[in-house]
């Protein structure tokens, strides 16, 4: 089994599976961490938690939020996204737990989910899901200046530690971007 079956078979595993390896949904962290409400200091964090992550034992992959490989020649191992290194650093989550947004308090969810739409360049869907107007934002996703765009559309899918270094880059420049607009 290659590591893209052994995640669609923990992400499609029955209920009572699933259910046995999962908070009850809607929970706050268990450290009772609670993430920035800007998006800058949101993308810092997600950097930050990545960066602390043992790469023997965390696989990124643009598709998976917070999944344990489950079959027996990677198991220790967790697919992260850049949500899934706060999921697994700020938040807390053991690496042999499978974790996504819906697993947290509703804010948590909504800054989980937003970290995706920025590493997609979805920067006015993000900004808005943390409850921030797009004011003071462009007019489409483009004409954000500096090239961030180009860089997070050329970074948005990764499956590796390489591409997910260069996606965090692409998240840096946009934290960047958006602290000098005062978001």
């Amino acid at each position: 089994m290659n590591d893209y079956e052994a995640r669609q078979q923990a992400k499609h595993a029955r209920p009572s599976e699933r259910a046995a390896n999962k908070p009850q949904e809607g929970t706050n962290p268990a450290n009772g961490a609670k993430l920035p409400d800007l998006p800058s200091a949101l993308i810092r964090v997600a950097i930050k938690d990545a960066a602390q992550l043992d790469q023997d034992r965390y696989s990124p992959d643009w598709r998976d939020w917070h999944v344990p490989i489950l079959h027996a020649e990677d198991e220790g191992v967790c697919v992260i996204c850049a949500a899934g290194a706060v999921i697994a650093g700020t938040l807390g989550a053991p690496i042999d737990k499978l974790r996504e947004p819906c697993d947290f308090d509703e804010d948590t969810n909504s800054k989980l989910r937003a970290l995706d739409c920025f590493r997609m360049g979805q920067v006015i869907h993000g900004v808005n899901l943390m409850g921030h107007p797009s004011t003071g934002l462009p007019g489409s996703n483009g004409e954000i200046p500096g090239g961030v765009y180009g860089a997070l559309s050329r970074s948005a899918e990764f499956i590796n530690w390489h591409g997910f270094k260069r996606s965090l880059d692409a998240l840096g420049k946009l934290a960047d971007y958006l602290e000098g607009i005062g978001l």
